[in-house]
C-alpha cells in the first residue's frame, strides 16, 4: 500500500507554482488534508537584527546524535543554514547548497502527491509507465517533476537567503511548534524508529535531515508573513476588486465538516475504508447526533480541535474546488460526503448569506497582499545575486 506522510510540501508549504499562502481547509504543512493551500503571515522582525536569544551556531547534520528530542533536532536543523554534505550538491546559489537529500525528499514528496491524485499504487508497473510518459510539452513526467522540484528548492533557498539578510530567525515558540508537529508524526508512525524508517524508505532522508528541511520551510513562511504584513493595500484597489468580481466576493457560506484522510489512521487504511467511515459518520449526522462533538472526537482535520469542524468561506478562498462547489450549491441544512484528493469530508451547510464590501474586505486585502508577495518573489528569483548553478550530472541522476 502506498504510504502518505502528512507533510507533502506541494500540498502544504506553498509550492511556487501553487501560489503563496492561506489558512484554509485542505493542505497546510501541519494539516495537509484538512486544508487546501499553503500557509500564512508579521513584519516588525523583518528588518530587526536577530536577538541574542535567537542566535545559533552551525551544526553538521552528520554530527547530530540519533537520540535527540524533536525540539533538539529542529534547533539543530534551524542552525544548519549552510551545513556541509559529503555528497556534491544538486545546485548552489547565494552561498547556499541544494543538497541531494533535500532534492530527493521533495522529489519523492511530489511523486507521492501525484500518485495519490491519480490513484496509482507506488512500486507497480503502472507507476513506472506513468513517469516515463511524454507529456504535451515534449518531456517525460519525471523530467517535469525534477524541474518543478528544482524550482521549488531554488525558491526556498532564495527566500532563506533573503530572510538571513533581514535578520530573521525562528524564535523559541516557532521552534517549539515545529518540534510538536514532528513529535506528533513520530507518535503516529509508531515511534522514532518507525518514523525514521518511513522517511528513509519512502523519502530517502533521515529524521535529522527531515527536521532541517522543516526548519527551512518555516523560515521561508516567516519571511512571507513579514513581507505580506508590510504591503499596503489602497482602498480603491479593494473596492475595484469587490466590484469587479462580486460572484467571488459577494457571498459567504458557513459549513461544518468531519474529515477522514485517504490512507490515514493508525492502520494506514485503504481509500475504500475511508469512504465507508465517512458514510457511517454521515448516517450519525443525519440521525441528529451533535456534529460539533463528532468533529472534535473523530475528524482528522487538526483544526477541528479549535473550530469543531466549522469554516466560514467565500468563493475567493483557497479551499479545494469540491469544497467550494458544494458549499455554494447546497441548501442550508443539507448534508453529504464530499470527496477531494485528500479524503472524504462529511459536510453540513450551516448558513449562507450575501456579503457586502466590509464583510469581504479582509479576504480581498489578504488576496491583494498575496499578489504583492508573489510579485516580490518573482523579483528575488530574477535577481542576479541569487543566480543558481546546477550540477547537471547530479541533478539528472536523481529519480
Amino acid at each position: 500500500m502506498q504510504k502518505t506522510l502528512v507533510i507533502l510540501f506541494f500540498a502544504a508549504a506553498g509550492l511556487l507554482l501553487a501560489g503563496c499562502s492561506s489558512d484554509q481547509p485542505d493542505g497546510g504543512a501541519t494539516a495537509p488534508a484538512a486544508q487546501v493551500s499553503e500557509a500564512s503571515r508579521t513584519e516588525a522582525a523583518a528588518t530587526a537584527p536577530a536577538s541574542a536569544e535567537a542566535e545559533t551556531t552551525t551544526v553538521l547534520i552528520e554530527e547530530i546524535p540519533e537520540d535527540l528530542s524533536a525540539l533538539q533536532l529542529v534547533k539543530a536543523g534551524a542552525a544548519g543554514g549552510d551545513f556541509s554534505d559529503s555528497e556534491p550538491p544538486v545546485a548552489e546559489l547565494a552561498e547556499q547548497r541544494i543538497s541531494q537529500h533535500e532534492f530527493r525528499y521533495l522529489l519523492n514528496s511530489y511523486k507521492s502527491d501525484q500518485l495519490l491524485n491519480t490513484g496509482i499504487t507506488r512500486g507497480e508497473a503502472e507507476e513506472r509507465n506513468f513517469w516515463t510518459q511524454v507529456t504535451s510539452g515534449g518531456k517525460t513526467r519525471i523530467d517535469e517533476a525534477r524541474e518543478i522540484v528544482l524550482k521549488e528548492l531554488q525558491n526556498l533557498k532564495v527566500c532563506n537567503a533573503v530572510a538571513q539578510k533581514r535578520g530573521l530567525v525562528l524564535d523559541e515558540d516557532e521552534l517549539e511548534n515545529l518540534s510538536t508537529d514532528i513529535s506528533a508524526k513520530i507518535d503516529r508512525f509508531g515511534g522514532q524508529e518507525g518514523f525514521e524508517e518511513l522517511l528513509l524508505d519512502e523519502y530517502g532522508v533521515t529524521l535529522a535531515e527531515y527536521a532541517r528541511i522543516n526548519a527551512q520551510f518555516a523560515l521561508r513562511q516567516k519571511l512571507f508573513e513579514a513581507v505580506e504584513a508590510g504591503i499596503a493595500v489602497p482602498e480603491d484597489e479593494i473596492r475595484a476588486a469587490y466590484d469587479g468580481d462580486r460572484d467571488r466576493y459577494g457571498g459567504a457560506a458557513t459549513v461544518r465538516h468531519i474529515l477522514f484522510l485517504y490512507e490515514g489512521g493508525e492502520n494506514q487504511r485503504s481509500n475504500e475504508a475511508t469512504r465507508a467511515l465517512a458514510d457511517k459518520m454521515l448516517e450519525k449526522v443525519r440521525a441528529g447526533e451533535d456534529m460539533a462533538g463528532l468533529a472534535l472526537e473523530y475528524s482528522e482535520d487538526p483544526a477541528a480541535a479549535e473550530n469543531e469542524g466549522e469554516y466560514s468561506l467565500t468563493r475567493a478562498d483557497d479551499f479545494v474546488p469540491e469544497f467550494i462547489e458544494w458549499a455554494f450549491s447546497a441548501k442550508t441544512g443539507d448534508t453529504g460526503v464530499v470527496e477531494t484528493s485528500y479524503g472524504c469530508h462529511v459536510m453540513r451547510l450551516e448558513a449562507r448569506a450575501d456579503t457586502d464590501l466590509e464583510g469581504a474586505r479582509e479576504k480581498i486585502e489578504a488576496e491583494l497582499r498575496r499578489r504583492g508577495l508573489a510579485s516580490q518573489l518573482g523579483e528575488w528569483m530574477e535577481d542576479s545575486e541569487y543566480a543558481m548553478t546546477v550540477n547537471e550530472a547530479v541533478y539528472g541522476s536523481i529519480s
